[in-house]
């Protein structure tokens, strides 16, 4: 909580920035940042995409069905998904705040609107032009990008908070 984070999330798309906020969401900031250090999201996809709504990645079996390799209860919001936040995605099933290694980035005002059931620890600083031409690319009946779009790398900055 008294460090800084910046999230630089290469992508086949172009890049997005992410400023993570671990004052308020340390365990869930961590979580991630602990993620991205150690290379998990780099060469994953982006497996759903939804137009005015969210993009979700991070699953390694690229179809939302991976077994993430830890997860914790991260922090829940106190109001509404700000556009361009990145939250945790989570089972129906699990606890609220469970944050295994799925995120989605909120793309639009259906976002917006979800139930503060999913940790949130950041959001979009730059790139959020990115993360809306992600969500707009063509799409199968189950949400899949029609060609993969990748996360390339996930480069975590730190500094003094």
């Amino acid at each position: 909580a008294s460090k800084r984070y910046t999230a630089t999330m290469r992508t086949s798309k172009g890049t997005i920035v992410l400023s993570l906020d671990a004052r308020t969401a340390p365990i869930a900031t961590n979580h991630f940042v602990q993620l991205a250090k150690s290379g998990y999201y780099d060469g994953l996809t982006f497996h759903r995409v939804i137009p005015g709504f969210v993009i979700q990645g991070g699953d390694p079996k690229g179809d939302g069905t991976g077994t993430p390799p830890s997860s914790v209860v991260g922090e829940l919001p106190t109001g509404a998904y700000p556009l361009g936040a990145i939250a945790a995605a989570k089972t129906g099933a699990a606890p609220a705040g469970t944050f295994g290694d799925q995120f989605f980035i909120v793309t639009g005002p259906s976002g917006q609107s979800l139930l503060p059931e999913y940790a949130t620890w950041g959001r979009v600083t730059e790139g959020l032009d990115v993360a809306q031409a992600i969500s707009n690319v063509p799409r199968n009946a189950q949400d899949a990008p029609r060609e993969p779009v990748y996360i390339v790398k996930v480069s975590i900055t730190e500094s003094a908070g």
